[in-house]
């Protein structure tokens, strides 16, 4: 099970402890209007943010606590819409930004219980976010997955007491949600990728095995395409699935990896992730073709969103540079760093770092 609930226990110490996807061939200036979305640290805190190019915005949380915006970034109507979750100092609350405007969504657990909202879709000026929220009303934590339309909840059928939504797109009125449900009765305990049309789950199958995790979505028509990693077994691997055919994709002689983000440019699937070589290595594939991302020497990067709107494939994340993390970007393989506040440090941010 790879949940990590909570900014305190589960995402903010992993990052405070990290050791030391219409792409062109030709080449391209470096995209001044991408934005991503993610989190930095002034020392005490997680302060939610987007960055445009290289310049930082930050994004209200309550001003004391820990708090992160989740990539993708949805520019509809000039302004930029992102998924979060907030932390009060007893709960998580998730939320959407339109702009600077925070609107939070509830959950169906009770007052204290927790609600996370990892990724965000808009269509004809709704905004629709997907994630989960905890239910401790029958004495038991349930994780339960769902979506919001606005503000209304819809909640989605898991087979389990564990399960989230981290990726949701709409097209033609549909909307489609994808993640997983953790099954204690397989394989001595697995996750399962899974999707969800409208309220209809459908799993989504492994490298041989059940295992699996989806992360990212993004749909043309009615064909669905879900980024992740699938296990085969004594591995995960980094995949997509087209409706619900795998894709595996290459990782070279590295061990494993994983997919964080997905993006379609005609026919050509674009994702990003990362790969395991001893280190994580950021990394995207075009198609089925991976290309590595610099970090520092050998340290830690990875990519957690994909964007190729302008012409050049650009891919977010971060990498350790020995002492710290930094938000970076690649356009077309050449990494710029992102603004972080004075002394601090930060990272673009997905719902796979949530999950993991």
């Amino acid at each position: 099970m790879r949940l990590s609930w909570g900014f305190s226990a589960g995402l903010i110490a992993a990052l405070s402890v990290l050791p030391g996807c219409s792409g062109h061939s030709h080449p391209s200036p470096p995209p001044s209007s991408v934005t991503f979305a993610g989190g930095v640290n002034d020392g005490s805190k997680y302060i939610p943010c987007t960055w445009t190019g290289t310049t930082l915005t930050q994004l209200a949380g309550d001003g004391s606590h820990d708090a992160s915006a989740f990539s993708p970034v949805v520019v509809a109507g000039g302004i930029n819409h992102v998924a979060g979750t907030w932390y009060d100092g007893q709960k998580e609350t998730a939320c959407t930004w339109a702009g600077a405007t925070r609107t939070d969504l509830t959950g169906g657990g009770l007052a204290g219980d927790s609600s996370y909202a990892l990724a965000l879709a808009v269509s004809d000026g709704t905004v629709y976010a997907a994630g989960h929220y905890t239910n401790t009303s029958s004495g038991t934590t349930v994780f339960v997955p769902c979506y919001w339309n606005g503000t209304t909840r819809v909640d989605l059928p898991c087979p389990t007491n564990v399960g989230s939504a981290s990726a949701i797109a709409v097209s033609g009125g549909t909307v489609y949600t994808a993640g997983y449900y953790y099954d204690a009765s397989n394989n001595g305990g697995t996750d399962v990728a899974c999707l969800w049309t409208g309220t209809s789950r459908t799993d989504l199958p492994g490298n041989g095995s059940v295992g699996g995790d989806a992360t990212c979505i993004a749909v043309s028509g009615t064909t669905t395409y879900v980024g992740g990693l699938a296990s085969n077994g004594t591995s995960d691997m980094p995949c997509y699935w087209t409706g619900t055919t795998l894709t595996v994709l290459p990782v070279g002689t590295a061990s494993g990896g994983q997919v964080s983000a997905i993006a379609l440019d005609g026919n050509t699937v674009y994702t990003a992730g990362s790969y395991w070589n001893g280190t994580n290595v950021a990394c995207y594939w075009t198609g089925s073709n991976m290309g590595s991302l610099t970090g520092v020497g050998t340290n830690d990067s990875i990519g957690f969103a994909i964007d190729t709107t302008e012409g050049t494939v650009t891919v977010g994340g971060y990498y350790y540079n020995g002492s710290y993390i930094v938000p970076c970007s690649w356009a077309n393989g050449t990494r710029r760093d992102l603004q972080v506040v004075t002394g601090g440090y930060g990272s673009v941010f997905s719902a796979w770092w949530f999950l993991d």
